[in-house]
């Protein structure tokens, strides 16, 4: 018996369907959503209508994950920028820059995709190794290959997606932040 995800797969074979549909009709966006993600259909208006204005090529709903603690799935380079460290503070609704995002919840335009399965092949692009031996998950690497080719990846913070499993949701991530800073400040 094998353990493991295989969301590679199933996303690899999800764009391979996109870029037949595109040669038949143009085809504007991708929109992932993981099979837990908690959302309603206001916040899907809400992405494709942020991703019209703001002319983003990736862009992510703020969503946390799944289980304890409530750790943002949005990442920025360390300042050697040769790694990544999540990004805690997330401002309130808002629109920022991220160097890597969950697909949990996630709008991207079609010529993203194309641009990076021409370059770099479906399955070097969804998949869970870094090509070192390194499991980095699909999504982060995902992210990696297109931040390389110049693709700017958003958060719109105002659109929170919950978790389904116990319903983890951005809402408690700074909920658990206050409640910190207020116990460390009663501390002193």
């Amino acid at each position: 018996m094998m353990g493991g995800s295989y969301v590679h797969l199933t996303r690899r074979e999800i764009a391979k369907d996109l870029l037949e549909r595109d040669e038949k009709g143009p085809v504007d966006y991708i929109l992932w959503i993981d099979h837990d993600s908690v959302f309603t259909p206001r916040d899907i208006a809400r992405m494709l209508m942020t991703a019209n204005d703001k002319d983003t090529d990736i862009l992510s709903g703020f969503y946390v994950q799944k289980h304890r603690p409530e750790i943002p799935l949005i990442y920025l380079k360390n300042k050697k920028g040769d790694g990544f460290g999540v990004v805690d503070d997330v401002p309130k609704d808002s629109l920022f820059e991220a160097d890597s995002v969950g697909f949990g919840f996630n709008l991207m335009k079609m010529d993203v995709l194309k641009k990076l399965v021409g370059k770099y092949g479906l399955k070097n692009l969804f998949n869970v190794s870094d090509g070192r031996g390194k499991d980095i998950g699909e999504d982060f690497l995902f992210c990696s290959l297109a931040k390389k080719e110049g693709f700017k990846i958003w958060v719109n913070s105002a659109i929170k997606i919950g978790h389904y499993g116990g319903v983890i949701t951005p809402e408690i991530h700074y909920a658990m932040k206050e409640f910190g800073e207020k116990k460390g400040k009663s501390k002193k």
